[in-house]
């Protein structure tokens, strides 16, 4: 079992492992944050218990992870943010 699950998170589907593996609920929202100059395009992709799972679907580096954490606490007090680029999360 814990191969399949790495390799939905290698293969970057998290709604997948969220809902369909682990039983959260969904949760179809989206946030758009600019940093600078480039646009991160974040994803709400499970819910439990008021813990929201977030994607970003790029890797910036590590002080614009934390602004983007930061701002994502307006949208969600409790939550998980998963950043993936192509070949990392």
């Amino acid at each position: 079992m814990s191969d399949r699950l790495l390799r939905l998170v290698d293969n970057r589907e998290f709604k997948s492992l969220f809902i369909e593996e682990l039983n959260w609920e969904s949760t179809p929202r989206r946030a758009f944050i600019t940093q600078g100059f480039q646009e991160h395009k974040l994803e709400a992709v499970a819910q439990y218990k008021g813990l929201t799972v977030w994607v970003c679907w790029d890797l910036p580096d590590e002080s614009e992870q934390r602004e983007i954490n930061r701002r994502l606490e307006r949208e969600s007090t409790e939550r998980l943010v998963i950043f993936a680029g192509p070949d990392s999360q």
